[in-house]
C-alpha cells in the first residue's frame, strides 16, 4: 500500500546473512532430528501418549466394536480419524505410533513451508533463503515445547494446523478446494470449522460451498466398513461430546472428558467458570454473558487498532473480489481465528498452543525481516508476554498462591490476547507501509555524471 522502497545490502552483510542462513538450517535439521527421536524413543519405551486412545479406537473398529468404549474411554473425535489409521493396527501400537509420528513431522514441515509462501505472498515481502531460514528457526524455537508435546503425544493438532495453512494457501487459487480441506479437518477436530464462519461474514461463498459439499462426503467414509447403524451411533457419540465439554459438572464416567472448570484448562471460558463456581453450581446464562462481553471487548480493541491505522474492518470488505485486494489483512485475520479457537474454547491446554506455530511464523517474519518505518514493538512485547506467560508453572492445589492464581484465571490466554493485539498493530502497519525491495550493492546502477 505504501511507496516502493529499497534496502541496499552491502557485500559484508550479504556474507553474514548467508552464514546465518546456513546456521539456521542446521538448527532446523537438529530440531527435526530431536523431534523424530522423541517419537521413536517414546514408542519403543511403551509411552504412546495420547496416541494410545486413537490406536485403541482404530483397533475396536477393526473388531467391529464401539470405538468410544475402547481403552480408557479417551477417544472423543468423530470416527473418521480412527477409521483412517485402522490400517496401521497390524503394526502394533509402537509401529503405528512411529508411522503416525512420521506423518506428524511431514505435516509440520508442510505447514511451515506453505505458511512461509503465504506470508511472503500476502505481505509482498522478501523470500530469500536467509529470510526463510530465519523465520523457520525462530518460529520453531518459539513453539519448541508445544512441538515436542505434539509429536511425543502423537496428537492430531497437526491436521488442524495443516488445514488452516493449506486452506488459506488455496483460498485465492481454488476456493472450493480450500473449503474441502477445512471440511476434512473438521471431521477430525470440530473446532477446525471456525474459518467457515469467518468466510461467511466476509461473503466468500465458494469455500463455504466446498465445505458444505465435502463435509457429509468425508463424514460418511467410515460407514463403508462400519455399517450404517454403527456409524450413526458413533457420530451421535462424537457430537454429543461437544455439549459435554461445555458442561459445568464432572462427567458421569461414560467418557474421560473434563468439565469446563477443569483445573488444567487455560481458556478464558474456563477461567470465568472457575471464578463463578460455587455450592449451587454455575449459571450457564451468566457464564455465556460474561464470556460474550469479554469477546466483545477483544473485538472492540481490535477495531480501535484498525481505526487508528486507517484500515477498514468492514467497509469495502464484502465478497471475494474485495477481499482479494486485502491479502495481508486477511492473513492477520486468519491468524486471529487461531487465537480465538484457543483463548475462547470451552477447554484448552498448553499443548494446544502448537497451532500458534502459524502465528509465530508471521511474528518472526514481521520482527526479523528488515524494514523501515514499521512499528515492531507492539508485536515484540506481545510475543515476549506470551512466551513468559506460557512457561509460568501451574499450581493446581493451592489456588491462592501466585502460581495458582495465575493459572486459575488463565493468565496464559490473556498473554495470548496481548500477542494478538501486537500482531494486529504491527501486521497492519506492515501491510499499510509495505516492505522494501532487497538489493545488493552491486545491483545499484551507477548514476551518470556530466
Amino acid at each position: 500500500m505504501g511507496e516502493q522502497r529499497e534496502w541496499v545490502i552491502g557485500p559484508r552483510l550479504w556474507r553474514w546473512r548467508r552464514i546465518g542462513a546456513a546456521a539456521s538450517w542446521i538448527g532446523c535439521a537438529a530440531i527435526l532430528a530431536w523431534l523424530g527421536d522423541r517419537v521413536i524413543s517414546g514408542m519403543v519405551r511403551g509411552n504412546a501418549g495420547d496416541f494410545r486412545h486413537f490406536f485403541w479406537a482404530a483397533e475396536a473398529l477393526r473388531l467391529g466394536e464401539d470405538p468410544y468404549a475402547s481403552g480408557t474411554l479417551g477417544y472423543i473425535y468423530p470416527p473418521l480419524f480412527a477409521w483412517a489409521i485402522s490400517p496401521l493396527v497390524p503394526l502394533g501400537m509402537a509401529g503405528a505410533g512411529v508411522v503416525w509420528g512420521a506423518v506428524n513431522l511431514i505435516l509440520i514441515l508442510s505447514s511451515m513451508f506453505f505458511a512461509f509462501k503465504i506470508i511472503t505472498n500476502r505481505l509482498k515481502g522478501p523470500r530469500d533463503a536467509a529470510t526463510w531460514a530465519t523465520v523457520m528457526i525462530a518460529a520453531a524455537l518459539l513453539s519448541i515445547d508445544q512441538l515436542r508435546a505434539e509429536v511425543k503425544q502423537g496428537q492430531t493438532d497437526t491436521v488442524v494446523l495443516a488445514a488452516f495453512t493449506l486452506g488459506l494457501y488455496l483460498l485465492g487459487r481454488f476456493p472450493l478446494v480450500a473449503g474441502m480441506v477445512i471440511a476434512i479437518a473438521a471431521q477430525i477436530k470440530h473446532q477446525a470449522a471456525l474459518p467457515i464462519l469467518y468466510l461467511l461474514v466476509r461473503g466468500r461463498f465458494k469455500p463455504v460451498l466446498g465445505f458444505a459439499v465435502a463435509l457429509p462426503l468425508v463424514a460418511v467414509l467410515p460407514m463403508t466398513t462400519m455399517g450404517k447403524d454403527a456409524w450413526g451411533h458413533a457420530m451421535g457419540q462424537s457430537y454429543g461430546y461437544v455439549s459435554q465439554v461445555s458442561a459445568v459438572s464432572e462427567h458421569t464416567g461414560e467418557s474421560s472428558l473434563h468439565p469446563i472448570i477443569w483445573e488444567k484448562s487455560i481458556s478464558i471460558p474456563s477461567a470465568i467458570a472457575r471464578w463463578l463456581d460455587g455450592p449451587e453450581g454455575i449459571s450457564m446464562l451468566l457464564l455465556t454473558a460474561i464470556v460474550g462481553t469479554m469477546a466483545a471487548g477483544v473485538f472492540a480493541i481490535t477495531w480501535l487498532i484498525y481505526r487508528s491505522l486507517g484500515m477498514p474492518l468492514f467497509s469495502g470488505r464484502w465478497g471475494a473480489d474485495n477481499e482479494s485486494k486485502q491479502p495481508g489483512v486477511v492473513l492477520i485475520e486468519w491468524a486471529g481465528l487461531i487465537i480465538a479457537m484457543l483463548a475462547f474454547s470451552p477447554q484448552a491446554i498448553n499443548r494446544h498452543g502448537f497451532i500458534l506455530l502459524f502465528i509465530h511464523m508471521i511474528a518472526a517474519y514481521l520482527i526479523f525481516v528488515p524494514k523501515s518505518g514499521i512499528n515492531r514493538w507492539p508485536l515484540i512485547i506481545g510475543v515476549v508476554l506470551y512466551q513468559v506467560g506460557q512457561v509460568i508453572p501451574a499450581d493446581y492445589v493451592n489456588t491462592q498462591s501466585l502460581y495458582g492464581l495465575w493459572h486459575f484465571f488463565s493468565g496464559e490466554s490473556w498473554c495470548m490476547l496481548a500477542m494478538w493485539f501486537g500482531l494486529v498493530w504491527t501486521g497492519l502497519d506492515a501491510v499499510k507501509k509495505g516492505y522494501p525491495v532487497f538489493k545488493s550493492a552491486d545491483q545499484i546502477e551507477p548514476v551518470a555524471t556530466a
